[in-house]
């Protein structure tokens, strides 16, 4: 995986645990505790929506320490809480929004740190929304 699809999925998880309220460094803790697993899933459910057309599913999770299986796993189960619960759904096209704008961040200015994007998009947009 070249650096510009780590760096989609970094920012993918850094508006994620803004969202949720977590350091990016908590998802690469074994945890299986659902406050640090849900987020988790979350970044594998929109990584695999975004890039998984451009990486393989193993380095998606390899960025976590997680496998392919973990990442299919992930996805199926946002999916099957996106038709089940309603807050849900909401909290995750409220998480897609904002990858939606970062992600038109980072098409222009494909070498920028995606921090700094974060930071420049947040300033003129407003755009992230912590519930």
């Amino acid at each position: 995986m070249n650096d510009y699809h780590k760096s989609i999925i970094k920012g993918i998880a850094e508006i994620v645990c803004l969202h949720y309220g977590l350091p990016e460094s908590s998802l690469k803790m074994k945890s299986r505790k659902q406050s640090i697993r849900e987020p988790r899933q979350i970044v594998f459910y929109f990584a695999r929506k975004y890039i998984g057309q451009y990486v393989t599913l193993s380095e998606i999770g390899g960025v976590y320490g997680k496998d392919h299986a973990t990442v299919t796993h992930s996805a199926k189960l946002v999916n099957q809480l996106i038709d089940l619960y309603p807050d849900f759904a909401k909290s995750i096209m409220q998480i897609d929004a904002n990858i939606c704008v970062f992600l038109e961040g980072v098409s222009v200015t494909r070498d920028a740190n995606v921090k700094d994007i974060l930071k420049s998009l947040i300033n003129k947009y407003g755009a992230i929304k912590v519930s």
